[in-house]
């Protein structure tokens, strides 16, 4: 006689049933996302007016805080179209991989729960920029009824702001993440014998070291990666302080914090990931913030915010969960799967 299948605990229940709404908010934010492309045309209009002919005098590069300018001018209208393309580029690379797709996903997170949901890149940045929103909005309101200001970037020109909000996920992510963390797994695979390898490292440090080298040296090269990753975080923090564009003291914690996570999602899922979960902090919300201006489209810029803030709760809470589960399960099969 066959024996019945178990019944899933109630535990098991909720947390499935709540991976599932952190999924399906997922996929509301990634369905804004596209939105977002055609739309960020237009709040480039709306910004430019009449200066979309206009040139830059150079463009800025950084390698970690200093700053270069090369020598190009191309225009406003060239310029941003260029780092829109790229962008496209990039964000249609999270839909096909370079884990698993993100339509896969659905079919998985019944029995592997939120790690489903974290084989898929897309929905690990939407994840990161849900839970970046939600705890550095906390962390903000904390420092500030001490007495320590944010500060924020109202002071400059409206095009240069915008223009510079939407370049910084592609600098930044250059500048601070690709050549120290990057450059960090360059070094290390060439010194620890996959040499041949090691210029992959500047695309996805942390798939090299584990499909290259050695086990018996993979420890210590993902520990030289971590600190490579948080001494980028600390500069990345302090540069806002130091560029003195309108950013305070307290910018300092919140942008340390999105760079370490901005580190960790490089080192795992590559510069892809990196640079897109920038992005939606700051071309994403940006563009549905421009057009949202316009009395009649205001609901946009807040279904995105508030889209995006929900899934961050729902990622939040359930890693929260799922780490106080280890630690009072520790030793033995966890419930949460």
């Amino acid at each position: 006689m066959e024996t019945a299948p178990a019944r899933p605990s109630l535990t098991r229940t909720i947390y499935v049933v709540a991976v599932g709404v952190f999924l399906a908010s997922c996929v509301f934010v990634a369905g804004m996302m596209v939105l977002s492309f055609p739309l960020g045309l237009l709040a480039f209009r709306e910004v430019a007016g009449d200066r979309m002919a206009s040139r830059l005098t150079s463009v800025p590069v950084l390698v970690l805080d200093v700053a270069l300018r090369l020598p190009l001018s191309p225009t406003f209208s060239e310029f941003f179209v260029i780092l829109w393309a790229l962008y496209l580029g990039l964000f249609l690379l999270l839909w096909v991989g370079p884990k698993v797709p993100p339509y896969r996903i659905f079919g998985r997170y019944k029995v592997k729960g939120l790690d489903a949901v974290f084989e898929s890149s897309l929905f690990t940045v939407i994840a990161a920029l849900g839970a970046l929103l939600v705890v550095t909005s906390v962390i903000e309101v904390l420092q500030e009824s001490v007495g320590i200001p944010t500060g924020d970037l109202s002071g400059t020109d409206r095009l240069i702001r915008f223009l510079s909000i939407v370049y910084a996920p592609l600098v930044e992510e250059v500048g601070f993440r690709l050549v120290l963390v990057g450059g960090t797994g360059v070094l290390i695979t060439a010194l620890l014998g996959a040499g041949r390898y090691s210029m992959l490292a500047l695309w996805n440090p942390g798939e090299v070291v584990k499909r290259h080298l050695r086990e018996a040296v993979r420890p210590g090269a993902n520990w030289t990666l971590v600190a490579a990753a948080v001494v980028s975080a600390l500069i990345f923090g302090f540069s806002h302080l130091a560029a003195k564009s309108g950013w305070e003291t307290g910018k300092v914690t919140t942008a340390s914090l999105t760079g370490l996570v901005l580190a960790w999602l490089y080192v795992k899922y590559g510069f892809a990931a990196a640079v897109m979960t920038h992005w939606s902090f700051n071309y994403f919300l940006q563009v549905f913030y421009v057009v949202g201006q316009d009395p009649g489209l205001s609901f946009l810029y807040t279904g995105a915010f508030m889209a995006a803030t929900f899934s961050g709760i729902f990622a939040t809470a359930l890693l929260a969960a799922r780490l106080v589960s280890a630690l009072v399960r520790k030793g033995r099969h966890s419930t949460w799967g």
